[in-house]
């Protein structure tokens, strides 16, 4: 999906992310109609954290998209929270692979 004038909310995005990691942890909810680009606007703001993208990969190397959304909506990127996730969950929301897992 191309992004045309989104900068305003990718720029908002990143200093609640970076508040997220300084200050206190927040949960932000993106809303909005069906179709209009939300989970690739939120994939777009996560791009550079390859980090998270390696940990994804190491934990569940078949990580899908979702999965990494998942986990950074669970998570907001903050260390802590993905160690417990990695250590305690599967790191995925595919149901027949989380269901095989258990």
């Amino acid at each position: 999906m191309k992004f045309h004038n989104r900068t305003s909310e990718l720029a908002e995005l990143k200093r609640i992310q970076n508040l997220s990691f300084n200050d206190h942890s927040r949960l932000t909810v993106v809303t909005g109609r069906r179709r209009i680009g939300k989970t690739s606007l939120i994939m777009k703001s996560v791009e550079d954290l390859t980090t998270l993208k390696e940990i994804m990969h190491e934990y569940n190397p078949c990580y899908t998209n979702d999965d990494l959304l998942a986990l950074y909506s669970f998570t907001g990127g903050v260390p802590k929270y993905v160690e417990l996730f990695c250590d305690n969950i599967p790191l995925t929301i595919d149901k027949t692979k989380l269901i095989s897992l258990l």
